[in-house]
């Protein structure tokens, strides 16, 4: 009987310790992380993560897109100032007692025309002026004739009348205060003022 008791001990202890093994291995697998529930939060950060870095691209694009087209805008300014001080500042010149324009005189005219007609919002004042010899009432009318030579080829040109404005001033407003030819043809002109 004893022998039996020991049988059935060393079953029991045998139960009982396949028993702790299985429960111990439960226990296991059950503090072990769910591989695939790991994997998708993983795979979503991922997909923040990239979709943040597109974001941060595209907004980065944006910047350089917007800072080259202002470049690009402040280039067509500073040209289109450079084109208005151009307009301004090139004159037509004329030979004495003249208001008939020479070869040279009509090609400016036609880059000045060709300014006019891209800048529709622009009207000109064009200005005669002579040098000091003649009378003052006889300048006043040669440089009012030189202006109206200039509006007049300028509308051939295509440009409407009703954007320029002619005025004279003589042998008022010279160029170069001197006494010799030098000083009389810088005087001789059509200067332009952009109104």
């Amino acid at each position: 009987m004893r022998q039996k008791w020991v049988n059935f001990l060393m079953v029991l202890v045998l139960a009982l310790s396949i028993s702790l093994l299985f429960s111990a291995c439960t226990k296991q697998e059950i503090a072990i992380e769910d591989p695939t529930l790991t994997s998708q939060e993983e795979q979503e950060r991922l997909k923040q993560l990239e979709a943040e870095r597109a974001a941060q691209a595209q907004a980065d694009a944006k910047a350089q897109a917007d800072a080259e087209a202002q470049a690009q805008a402040d280039a067509i300014k500073i040209a289109a100032l450079k084109t208005l001080e151009k307009f301004k500042n090139i004159d037509i010149y004329f030979e004495f007692d003249k208001s008939s324009l020479t070869e040279e005189a009509r090609l400016i005219l036609k880059a000045k025309a060709l300014f006019l007609s891209e800048n529709s919002d622009k009207n000109t004042t064009i200005e005669g002026h002579c040098d000091e010899r003649g009378t003052s009432e006889y300048n006043l009318a040669l440089g009012d004739r030189r202006a109206k030579s200039v509006k007049s080829y300028l509308q051939s040109l295509g440009i409407s009348g009703q954007r320029m404005v002619t005025t004279s001033y003589g042998e008022e407003m010279p160029i170069d205060t001197g006494h010799n030819e030098a000083a009389w043809v810088k005087n001789r002109r059509a200067h332009f003022e952009i109104d």
